[in-house]
C-alpha cells in the first residue's frame, strides 16, 4: 500500500532525504541489502537510495555475481562519494552489521536494522534501542520513512544529542601513553 499518495503527500519534496544503504564487505550481505532496498525503490519511488560499499568490494564485483541488481530505477544511486559526503545526504541509514552505522549514528541518521527471520541479530546497535528501528519488509521501511518525513524529523532532532553520545560511549580515546601503559 502506497501511503504517499494524498494531495499534501504529494508535495512533499524528497530530494534532499535519502536513506543509505551500508552493507559488510561481504557480498551476500551486498545482495541482501541491495535487493531489499531494490524492492523498496520499485515499490516507493518517492524515497531515494544510496548504495555504498564496503572499501574492500567494488559495484563491479556485486552486479557480476548477481543478475537481479542489473536494472536500478532513477531513484538508487551508485555511490563513489565520501561517506560523510553520503552521510549529509541522507536522514536514514539501511544497515546490518556494518560498524559504518556510528558514524552514520553520530551525524543523527535514523538507523534502520534489516533483520532476516529466525537470525541471530549481528546488529552493532543491538544495546541502543531508543532511536533504532528494525525492518523486514519494503512496508515497513516506507511506514517509518513516511512518518519522519510527516512529523518533521522531529524524532531525530530530539535523539541526536543521544544518538552521538552513545557513539563517543562506544570507543574510548587513544593516545600513545595509554597504549604504553598497556604495553609496560
Amino acid at each position: 500500500m502506497d501511503i504517499w499518495n494524498s494531495d499534501m503527500d504529494k508535495n512533499i519534496n524528497m530530494d534532499n532525504f535519502s536513506c543509505l544503504v551500508i552493507p559488510e564487505v561481504y557480498l551476500s550481505e551486498c545482495n541482501f541489502l541491495f535487493e531489499f532496498s531494490l524492492s523498496c525503490a520499485i515499490e516507493y519511488p518517492k524515497i531515494k537510495f544510496i548504495w555504498r560499499l564496503h572499501p574492500g568490494v567494488s559495484f563491479k564485483d556485486v552486479f557480476r555475481k548477481n543478475n537481479n541488481l542489473s536494472n536500478l530505477p532513477v531513484n538508487i544511486i551508485l555511490s563513489n562519494s565520501s561517506l560523510e559526503h553520503d552521510i549529509r545526504h541522507s536522514k536514514w541509514v539501511l544497515y546490518r552489521g556494518s560498524t559504518a552505522v556510528f558514524k552514520a549514528l553520530s551525524y543523527g541518521l535514523r538507523p534502520l536494522y534489516l533483520t532476516k527471520k529466525n537470525e541471530i541479530s549481528i546488529d552493532p546497535l543491538f544495546n541502543f534501542n531508543k532511536f533504532k528501528c528494525i525492518v523486514e519488509k519494503p512496508a515497513r521501511l516506507n511506514s517509518l520513512i513516511y512518518n519522519d518525513v510527516k512529523n518533521n524529523f522531529s524524532d531525530q532532532e530530539k535523539f541526536s544529542t543521544i544518538s552521538k553520545n552513545h557513539c563517543k560511549n562506544q570507543f574510548s580515546s587513544f593516545s600513545l601513553q595509554s597504549l604504553e601503559q598497556l604495553v609496560n
